[in-house]
């Protein structure tokens, strides 16, 4: 009888039983979803900076996970989310996300084209890149120091540096810190957003803002929508909405910044508009229109094609 090897035989399962099984359960644990923290509830809050020209103005503005929900045709669950940012193809404040832990990723459902498309691949290496809806899309990985802490971040950017561009920095356990969204075509109109708060997962990070969290907030409400239809001839239609009476201007410009119309410029109680814009005056051709208020400046692309 060997009991010497009876012994090292249960030496060693004690051995795989303590060191290595937790281990397995530990690695089973994708900490890689924390950079895109889908939670209901889960909110960030950014100081939005946005220039055009020679201009530049600060507001506020917060985005949140607000329910999860299946579309039709569809047997994956995505998170409605309110994003900050209404650049790349967006046309609303809503949009649609899910984690694949399979690919990794960060998946978006596009409720237009019904359709999917891969927008963040997280475990992606530097200079890695892959198509989301028609644009590539490329990844470099550095560290951030963001609320008191270096911490590592995956940088999401479009790769061919002609403008719409945009780039997310997402780091672990806060999601995207830092945005950016450059529109601009023969002069300078970009918007730089960087968080100020995060409430993840019941944790919360830095200092809130002084506006509320009520969807009716002064700040959050300020929008203004995607023409349409785009490209248009001759007219199109512009929606926007303000949450408090303000100053309206809403101007169009040239591709060279020149502007070409006054939509509007007079005093407007809260509310949701839809005003129509003539272009039958103008040339084939690139324009944007841009909404202004105290507390909330933007613009967009829109494009006339005779």
């Amino acid at each position: 009888m060997n009991l010497s090897g009876d012994f090292m035989k249960k030496t060693l399962c004690i051995v795989v039983t303590i060191f290595i099984l937790p281990r397995i359960n530990y690695c089973q644990v994708d900490s890689l979803k924390s950079f895109f923290p889908l939670q209901i509830d889960n909110r960030w809050q950014y100081e939005v900076k946005h220039v055009f020209m020679f201009d530049t103005t600060i507001s506020y503005i917060v985005s949140t996970v607000l329910k999860d929900t299946i579309f039709e045709n569809q047997s994956n669950s995505y998170y409605e989310v309110k994003v900050a940012f209404s650049g790349k193809p967006f046309y609303d404040t809503l949009k649609y996300f899910r984690y694949d832990s399979l690919l990794k990723s960060i998946i978006e459902y596009n409720e237009l084209g019904g359709g999917e498309g891969l927008l963040f691949k997280l475990d992606a290496f530097e200079n890695e890149c892959w198509d989301y809806f028609g644009v590539e899309v490329c990844c470099g990985i550095d560290t951030l120091f963001v609320f008191g802490e270096n911490r590592p971040c995956k940088i999401f950017y479009t790769h061919d540096n002609t403008p719409p561009a945009w780039s997310y920095i997402l780091t672990d356990d806060l999601g995207a810190v830092r945005i950016g969204d450059d529109q601009s075509w023969g002069f300078t109109v970009y918007s730089e957003y960087n968080i100020e708060y995060a409430k993840i997962n019941g944790e919360e990070f830095g200092d809130f803002v002084g506006i509320s969290y009520d969807k009716t907030n002064t700040v959050e409400s300020y929008f203004l929508y995607q023409n349409y239809p785009n490209p248009f001839n001759p007219a199109t239609t512009i929606n926007y909405r303000i949450p408090r009476r303000s100053l309206v201007l809403l101007k169009v410009y040239d591709i060279l910044g020149r502007e070409v119309s006054t939509i509007i410029n007079e005093e407007k109680p809260a509310g949701s508009y839809e005003v129509e814009f003539e272009g039958t005056d103008l040339s084939s051709g690139i324009y944007f229109y841009k909404l202004q208020t105290e507390n909330y400046t933007y613009m967009k692309k829109m494009i006339l094609m005779k």
